[in-house]
């Protein structure tokens, strides 16, 4: 009977441990960012103020409340609210609440949503900031309902506004269309391209060997009537797609290869846009799915944007393209200034924004570069600037 007693205790306890375990053992979850919301509360109801969500044209960010669109440049692609603009939104709602919507990449068991669903979580203002969209991110979710407890890791990566895709010469329009459908691939248009590579042939494995004279190794000498080089071969089925180049037209590219019973023919390139661009690892997956249909050649992304540039002939400064987030603009302030870029060691604090305001920094926008900031400067405060034990370098702002 006692033994019977302490085998019960044990029991007992093994199954309190695994509770406890499994309730204080952090849940960590990958996914990508699909977009971004800031909500507020006016009286009894909840109002989404702010939506950041990729688009084709017009800006990635719809103000819905009117009122706050003054903090929001047309072309920024990334919702960012500094203290200041939530400030603001706090004297017209409350309980201000940021979203940030993310397509699963792996289970999450406290939400019980599946791999390849989205959810939109709660997050802190800072972490709102923090991620853009597209950005493939690892984070721990809390055990409240759709809350991130904190994002461990970000990763950068493009997106993807639409895809090149090579065709076989017969397919027709309808197919491509019925290819896309399965694919699950929404486009805004489709329309036939001349891209790259003009001609293909599906040669079997055993006749390379019979055609390598025309191969372009980069060390002989190139033949630029018909060519084909390394990146041109793909493993297809059975045998493989090559891709000629070269200056010879088909007639005269089919004489070439007539003597090896290889039938050399156009390849049907067309452009598919998306309805809204999508992260690069979406992207991959329509490519990977695409690529082994048997009427599909080969599938190219067309990454939507880049996210820096360098002018490396001008000591490496770095000179950013696009503005995101404008911080301040004492526009009626204006008066002898020019335009510079504000290279910091780090990312710019609160504080030290309000320090380059009362230091003659009139305007000030963050760049793609997140240590690098457009500015306009009064003239004779630009060294008081430079001095600023925060800043590393400023100098005049030139575009590429």
């Amino acid at each position: 009977m006692r033994k019977r007693l302490y085998l019960g205790i044990l029991a007992l306890l093994i199954i309190a441990s695994l509770l406890i375990y499994n309730f204080s053992s952090p849940i960590v979850i990958e996914g990508i960012v699909d977009h971004k919301a800031v909500t507020g509360v006016k009286g009894d109801t909840s109002y989404t103020i702010l939506l950041n969500r990729p688009a084709e044209n017009g800006s990635w960010i719809i103000v819905k409340d009117k009122d706050y669109e003054m903090f929001f440049l047309k072309k920024e692609k990334n919702a960012l609210i500094s203290e200041s603009v939530e400030d603001e939104m706090k004297k017209k709602y409350s309980d201000i609440k940021y979203l940030v919507s993310i397509r699963l990449d792996s289970r999450d068991p406290i939400n019980g949503i599946g791999k390849g669903d989205t959810l939109a979580y709660f997050v802190s203002r800072d972490e709102f900031n923090r991620v853009r969209i597209g950005d493939k991110v690892k984070f721990e979710v809390s055990r409240e309902k759709c809350t991130i407890r904190r994002i461990l890791q970000i990763e950068r990566t493009a997106l993807v506004g639409g895809l090149f895709i090579a065709f076989r010469e017969e397919i027709t329009k309808d197919e491509i269309l019925s290819l896309l459908d399965e694919c699950n691939i929404q486009s805004s248009y489709i329309k036939g391209v001349d891209y790259m590579s003009h001609y293909y042939a599906i040669v079997p494995g055993d006749k390379l060997k019979e055609i390598e004279f025309l191969h372009n190794d980069g060390f002989k000498e190139l033949n630029t009537t018909l060519y084909y080089s390394d990146e041109d071969i793909l493993k297809k089925d059975r045998g493989y797609v090559i891709f000629f180049e070269g200056e010879a037209s088909l007639d005269d590219a089919k004489q070439i290869l007539n003597p090896y019973d290889i039938k050399i023919k156009e390849i049907n390139w067309n452009y598919v846009r998306f309805l809204e661009p999508v992260s690069e690892e979406i992207a991959k997956e329509w490519k990977n799915k695409l690529e082994v249909e048997s009427d599909v050649l080969r599938v190219i992304l067309d990454c939507y944007y880049d996210t820096s540039y360098e002018d490396k002939n001008n000591h490496g400064r770095l000179y950013p393209e696009t503005v995101e987030y404008t911080y301040f603009d004492d526009y009626k302030l204006i008066n002898n200034t020019d335009s510079f870029l504000i290279k910091t060691y780090k990312p710019l604090t609160e504080e030290q924004i309000k320090i380059l305001r009362n230091s003659g920094v009139r305007k000030l926008s963050a760049s793609e570069i997140e240590t690098v900031y457009h500015s306009l400067i009064e003239e004779n405060r630009v060294e008081e600037v430079k001095d600023l034990d925060f800043i590393e370098d400023v100098y005049q702002y030139k575009t590429k």
